[in-house]
């Protein structure tokens, strides 16, 4: 099958899926892993030329391309999952959609076990701080931070701990893609909150 993977979160899904060969283009963010660098990429919606069998896109920002590939008779599989639960349950209907249901309980399952290890570590902390994360809209994010031990506020100035190119510094997809390295965000998370109280 060959595949139009339209968000760099769907492409970083196909890759824990094995499923790289089947992607035949890749929208312009999709940079990780490496190899998905050298995957042709879709500029100006020209999806149209790589002839794809089916086209995954993600979030609700995209539903005008959603319907405009459905009316030029694409097959599309839309996603907008909002938490931590709607990504599991995406990963399995990628699963399901391109029979590999195995591997998706497998990403699904190394998931939970990671988040379930940070939120392990965190219910030991002697408090809950403040975080600051400049940008990251996605709704998932406080969800994130919680599990590290942290409350996401909408304000430096109530917060302990701030994420942002003047404070601590991390990769945005860590946190903002919706997929398996959300646990490296949650991870990094743990650790500040762990350094700030000791």
């Amino acid at each position: 099958m060959r595949i139009a993977s339209l968000s760099p979160a769907i492409t970083e899904i196909l890759f824990a899926l094995r499923l790289q060969e089947q992607i035949v283009c890749t929208d312009e963010l999709s940079d990780y892993p490496e190899e998905a660098q050298s995957i042709p990429r879709v500029i100006n919606d020209n999806v149209y030329e790589y002839e794809a069998d089916l086209v995954f896109l993600l979030s609700a920002a995209e539903d005008k391309l959603f319907k405009k590939l459905q009316g030029a008779d694409f097959s599309v599989s839309h996603h907008s999952p909002r938490t931590i639960n709607d990504i599991y349950e995406m990963i399995r209907s990628i699963g399901m959609i391109m029979q590999v249901e195995k591997e998706a309980a497998a990403v699904v399952l190394q998931m939970q076990q990671g988040l379930k290890d940070v939120k392990r570590k965190s219910t030991l902390l002697p408090s809950r701080q403040g975080v600051y994360i400049e940008g990251c809209p996605q709704p998932w994010v406080k969800e994130v931070a919680h599990i590290a031990g942290l409350e996401r506020v909408a304000r430096e100035s109530d917060a302990e701990i701030i994420v942002s190119h003047n404070g601590r510094i991390i990769d945005a997809a860590f946190l903002e893609r919706a997929g398996p390295r959300l646990v490296e965000g949650a991870r990094y998370l743990y650790g500040w909150a762990f350094e700030n109280l000791h």
